[in-house]
């Protein structure tokens, strides 16, 4: 599960983070704000610059020996499978804590230090803030772009900007509305199509039975941002030398109002997920419905198991009535440290653990989310049902908003510092000192001036 990483502990490649990664920590702990705001201090050039060539090159005779580190759950199994069948390159895999509590910190210290293993798990959102420091491998020089037709088109951008190819996508974050099924019955809900309907439903839901809610307003500003991209809102995007800022266009600040209205009319609260009391609202009724990405049906059997049987998926409510248009939720990359003597050895790895038939079974059984691979939807495990979610096939859902994701989003140079800021304003919406569409207007600032004062050239 790649989901961002904020609220949530990080997910595995792309929508892959469950178990004890999952609940060891939420996307917004003081850690990984404060490394990734270190980022600034590593970046010497804005993500438009192209690392140099390692050290030297694959070994011509032998085995080569590839250190690999990654949080995702189930992994090892891959990396054995890869090993297996590749007698002449060997993987040793460490596994580091989520990405969230602590992995990057270890990866920028490593990169500041020149001291990097050769392989990292790095999500989408944070990939342009490691190219920024110079330490990643430009793939793109080892011939990697020859592959990006073996991957969606939107997860191939997430890794391919400013003159360089960062990383090899591996999971991606499709999204839908989860809902009790029991519940809506229950109340006499219907299953929301549009956004309209889904307002509507939490007004009159909460007025009638002021304990339940049909969501929460997540305080994770990358849940927030799948809506906006949704909508047609582009954060950021690149034009020729510039990152040009669109936190108050007209798809994000659609989105804004739209949830500014639900909170301020306090039919649905403000709070975190990915935590006891979150889980615990899930299961009792409280909550009816999380939107989210696919990788949410791991935590759902997890951490909410007392709904098993009760809940459904269906499409993501649209913005406009017959519409089929998606944003994302998450995703993770593996990428390659400009450090490693082995660069081809390593993008063989990359390229083989995201593309083969058989690892991306296994890392799908363990959790691993929504491969990238456009291949990787005919593998056993993304077809059939899950008992948690009832008798219905489910999967193609996720199979649409892949391939309906909207076009042309953008994760920007320092998207890290966004995550702080903006998640240090949401603790005023409860209490009304701030609003959502003046949280997007102070993030644009804020990230304007944030890039300018590290010499990076804005727009909008």
């Amino acid at each position: 599960m790649n989901r961002p990483t904020s609220n949530r502990p990080p997910v595995p490649a792309g929508a892959a983070r469950r178990g004890s990664a999952r609940r060891a920590t939420a996307r917004h702990t003081t850690l990984r704000l404060g490394v990734l705001a270190a980022v600034a201090a590593l970046a010497l050039a804005a993500c438009g610059s192209s690392g140099n060539s390692p050290a030297s090159s694959a070994a011509s005779g032998g085995k080569v020996t590839l250190t690999f580190w990654s949080w995702v759950p189930g992994i090892a199994k891959q990396v054995a499978l890869f090993n297996q069948s590749h007698p002449t390159i060997h993987v040793n895999l460490v596994q580091t804590p989520t990405g969230a509590a602590g992995t990057y910190a270890k990866m920028f210290t490593a990169i500041k230090a020149g001291d990097t293993p050769d392989l990292g798990q790095i999500e989408f959102d944070v990939l342009p803030s490691f190219a920024r420091t110079g330490g990643l491998l430009n793939l793109a020089k080892y011939g990697a772009n020859s592959d990006a037709g073996d991957f969606t088109p939107t997860a191939w951008k997430q890794v391919d900007f400013g003159g360089g190819t960062w990383a090899i996508p591996q999971a991606t974050g499709p999204t839908g509305l989860f809902y009790n099924a029991t519940l809506f019955k229950k109340y006499g809900l219907s299953v929301p199509t549009t956004w309209a309907q889904f307002a509507s439903e939490a007004q009159s839901l909460h007025a009638a039975h002021p304990g339940v809610y049909l969501t929460n307003f997540d305080t994770d500003p990358s849940w927030l941002a799948m809506f906006a991209w949704q909508a047609g809102g582009r954060w950021f995007q690149i034009q020729g030398n510039s990152w040009k800022l669109g936190f108050t266009d007209s798809g994000s600040m659609q989105v804004a109002n739209y949830w500014q209205k639900l909170i301020a009319s306090k039919a649905i609260p403000v709070e975190p997920s990915f935590n006891a009391a979150w889980y615990k609202q899930l299961g009792n009724g409280t909550l009816l419905t999380w939107p989210t990405a696919q990788w949410g049906t791991t935590i759902m059997q997890d951490d909410a198991a007392s709904g098993s049987g009760q809940w459904r998926i269906a499409p993501m409510p649209q913005w406009s009535a017959g519409a089929s248009s998606y944003g994302q939720y998450g995703g993770s990359t593996t990428a390659v440290f400009k450090t490693t003597k082995h660069p081809q050895a390593a993008l063989t790895f990359a390229l083989w653990m995201n593309t083969n038939a058989q690892a991306i079974q296994a890392g799908v059984v363990a959790g691993f989310g929504w491969p990238a691979a456009t291949s990787g939807t005919s593998v056993p495990a993304l077809h059939g049902t899950v008992s948690y979610f009832g008798p219905d096939r489910f999967y193609p859902i996720f199979q649409t908003s892949q391939k309906d994701t909207a076009p042309g989003w953008s994760y920007g140079p320092d998207y890290a510092t966004v995550l702080t800021q903006m998640g240090d304003l949401f603790s005023g919406l409860s209490s009304g000192s701030a609003t959502l569409p003046s949280i997007l207007n102070s993030a644009g600032q804020e990230q304007a001036a944030s890039l300018k004062s590290a010499g990076i050239s804005v727009t909008g």
